[in-house]
């Protein structure tokens, strides 16, 4: 069993394997200098980054990876997904819910699973241009607007209230 996907940036078919990470995070049960030391040369530490620089990454990316344990709801799959941009993520919390058919799965645990997905990624365009496709399409489920009108048809409900007028009745 392979010790670790950062461990094995030696064997990565093609061009090397980069990683990078925001506002200065490790994932789970590693420290930042541990990352640095064990992934030397293939780690770029980005901290925050603005709007633009963020969809600029993720449009220029083999993927997103999510490894997370906990997820509120999942926004960076949601973000990386509305551009087209393949996401590997957890198989827990939120984002089998979210990412529905349109992500590859792995447990936080288990690198080779990650590497597995990833490698599965840098071989196949068809796969990437399918998890591409299919993220446009679920992201589109996720609007600002969609989540509005439910959220005040809702409170318009339990206050005994009549619905109110629907957006696309507004455009009318």
């Amino acid at each position: 069993m392979r010790p670790n996907c950062l461990e094995e940036r030696s064997t990565w078919p093609g061009p090397s394997l980069h990683t990078a990470w925001g506002a200065g995070q490790a994932p789970p049960g590693r420290s930042r200098q541990q990352v640095s030391k064990i992934g030397a040369g293939c780690v770029t530490w980005l901290g925050r980054v603005t709007d633009n620089e963020l969809a600029a990454l993720l449009q220029d990316s083999l993927c997103l990876a999510l490894p997370s344990l906990e997820e509120g709801f999942g926004l960076p799959a949601l973000e990386a997904m509305a551009l087209g941009c393949p996401v590997v993520v957890s198989n827990r919390a939120s984002l089998p819910e979210l990412c529905g058919d349109a992500a590859l799965y792995a447990t936080p645990f288990d690198g080779d699973a990650w590497l597995d997905a990833f490698v599965s990624l840098r071989n196949s365009a068809v796969l990437r241009e399918q998890l591409g496709a299919r993220g446009r399409l679920r992201a589109q489920h996720y609007r600002w607007a969609r989540t509005a009108e439910i959220y005040l048809k809702e409170m318009a409900r339990l206050d005994g209230l009549p619905a109110p007028v629907e957006t696309a009745a507004i455009a009318a």
